[in-house]
């Protein structure tokens, strides 16, 4: 009985895809792969990393970022694109951000985003995978979900098997929404093999990518950690709860027929659950610009916490019409 349904898996799938029939080996896969890759959580060594990068805004533009890194809760960074710059770091419990635009866009923190690979992979179960050859390497596709959040979007992962490098994660909300990362040119470094090409797309259009110039181990200088004026100062904490709404937002379109689209906003919740500063990180026109921000501003909040006590945070909203 067992042959019957691997062989029916085979004849579905094609040739060149199997279904694995043991999880235990693909959960084994999945968690070496992210040991193997989590360069910036595991990392015993102080390093520093340079990054040429592409970012989409209303048009490609080029960037540079340079990080140093001595622990998660003590690094340094720069960036540089077009007119946008930005000097963050962190100190123990405390974040500072220095920027020219007032805001991190969101394209920056994307980047940072997809830099950090195998993020909390420790914290994915898989609940089903399946093998296919690509150009001549076993390639293993892993279907998981978070072990608190039962009903997310479909997350994949796919690894090379011989060498359990991380090809590609992707997160499929609905066949409109499907956002990727591609990750490639893997190198050993400090007990990791980490990529040098990495790549973010939206609906398979290419959003972010980056390339690694210089990934060289070296001290973190204390100098560089000395808050600059100006700098945004934000409370940090392992514990850390971000923000969340208590209250649906509710678009007031008033009698508007034909509009479709969205837009994401970053807003600033204060301790007390009120709404602070307000950005617009992806404009879905002047219109529906301002039927997201009126919603936004009357919906309510309860504030970011570290522990029992209550802390400014950002977070990141999208409303929109037609939205699946």
């Amino acid at each position: 009985m067992i042959r019957s349904t691997f062989l029916l898996a085979a004849i579905v799938m094609g040739p060149g895809a199997l279904f694995a029939m043991d999880k235990t080996g693909a959960q084994d896969l999945l968690a070496s792969a992210g040991r193997q890759a989590r360069l910036f959580e595991d990392s015993a060594r102080p390093f520093a990393m340079d990054v040429d990068f592409t970012a989409e805004f209303d048009m490609p533009r080029q960037g540079h970022l340079r990080l140093q890194w001595e622990a998660k809760d003590r690094w340094w960074s720069k960036l540089k694109i077009g007119p946008i710059e930005e000097i963050k770091f962190q100190d123990g419990e405390k974040s500072y951000t220095l920027s020219n635009t007032g805001f991190t866009p969101k394209q920056v923190r994307d980047l940072m985003d997809l830099l950090h690979v195998a993020k909390n992979y420790d914290k994915l179960v898989v609940k089903k995978d399946q093998e296919h050859i690509e150009s001549g390497v076993t390639v293993k596709c892993m279907e998981t979900e978070r072990r608190e959040f039962k009903s997310s979007p479909r997350h994949q992962i796919c690894t090379d098997v011989g060498t359990r490098d991380i090809m590609s994660e992707s997160w499929e909300w609905s066949e409109d929404r499907v956002y990727r990362k591609q990750f490639s040119d893997f190198a050993d470094f400090a007990g990791h093999r980490y990529p040098h090409r990495l790549e973010f797309l939206k609906n398979g259009r290419t959003i972010i990518s980056a390339n690694v110039i210089e990934l060289r181990q070296t001290p973190l200088d204390p100098q560089l950690l000395v808050p600059p004026q100006g700098a945004i100062e934000r409370r940090e904490c392992p514990n850390f709860q971000p923000p969340s709404m208590v209250s649906e937002p509710v678009l007031a379109l008033g009698g508007r027929t034909g509009l479709n689209g969205s837009s994401e906003v970053e807003i600033t919740v204060l301790a007390d659950g009120k709404v602070g500063g307000l950005h617009v990180l992806q404009s879905g026109g002047p219109v529906m610009d301002d039927i997201v921000i009126d919603a936004v501003k009357h919906s309510k909040y309860k504030p970011a916490m570290c522990g029992t006590e209550p802390v400014i945070a950002e977070m990141d909203i999208e409303l929109g019409v037609g939205m699946h």
